[in-house]
């Protein structure tokens, strides 16, 4: 989905896949089903990722079933056994966060975190999820519209930080399956500092990793991360070796401060032994 993409941009997008095993529809959504006032006020706002809240509009009708990916992840592992799930009478099933941060990794409890910064008013039992990964019942959204979720914000707008993301924990805060294991979706923001041996785990068993909050992996002066290895692992793959060599030298020599970014990454994980 996306709201007005340049036919250039369409066609880069397009030659670029063609390398590759996939097709790509590209559904140009406008601001879609949420463009009034009252959702576009809300903090982070953006119509791409609001209009997951109907998913409907966005594919045909024979389909059923909705992965749904974010499009600041690195995909590194077979997603097979998440999408195979039965929902039941579950809305979605979403990778999720304990509260306590025990979620099977030494990484996790940092990332239980995110309670500190939710005002809205989830049960205490309830466990909150990222909406970056989704397996969506397109079926059970069919019967859904904006006015739903309207009434939803009109509610607890005072109290809403992450737009979408914490109107689908409100609106489905029992018709969640909740699959807490944060390897479907790491989360990691670009200030957040690994402890030592995380680094290693999370290349190692992480399927989904999640580069979220503003600064990104492709920012290349700002972002300090060592985790930027794995996202330049799959640019490499995707533009090729030659053109991504050509043009990472002369990025380093027109930008000299992406270099020193760079230089501060590699010294990070020397120290840490990563």
């Amino acid at each position: 989905m996306h709201d007005g993409l340049s036919d250039k941009s369409v066609s880069l997008i397009q030659k670029r896949l063609s390398r590759f095993k996939c097709e790509i529809n590209l559904v140009d959504i406008g601001e879609g089903a949420f463009g009034d006032e009252l959702f576009r006020s809300l903090p982070r706002y953006y119509s791409q990722s609001i209009n997951r809240l109907l998913p409907q509009l966005a594919v045909p009708d024979d389909v059923h079933r909705l992965l749904y990916l974010d499009s600041d992840l690195t995909v590194n592992g077979s997603l097979q056994e998440f999408y195979d799930l039965d929902l039941k009478d579950s809305f979605l099933a979403a990778p999720s966060v304990r509260r306590d941060g025990q979620d099977g990794g030494p990484y996790w409890d940092q990332e239980a975190g995110v309670y500190d910064l939710l005002k809205i008013p989830l049960k205490p039992e309830t466990t909150y999820f990222n909406s970056g990964v989704l397996l969506l019942d397109v079926d059970k959204f069919r019967s859904l519209n904006s006015d739903f979720y309207a009434e939803i914000v009109k509610k607890h707008k005072e109290q809403i930080v992450f737009a979408d993301q914490d109107i689908l924990n409100l609106a489905f805060e029992v018709k969640t399956l909740n699959v807490i294991d944060r390897r479907l979706n790491c989360t990691i923001p670009n200030n957040m500092r690994l402890r030592k041996g995380e680094l290693k785990w999370i290349k190692r068993e992480v399927k989904v990793l999640h580069y979220v909050v503003a600064i990104k992996p492709w920012m290349y002066a700002k972002y300090t991360n060592p985790l930027f290895k794995v996202y330049m692992k799959y640019f490499r793959h995707e533009t090729g070796t030659i053109p991504w060599a050509w043009r990472f030298c002369v990025w380093y020599i027109f930008k000299p401060f992406h270099f020193l970014a760079h230089c501060q990454r590699k010294a990070i994980s020397i120290i840490r032994g990563e």
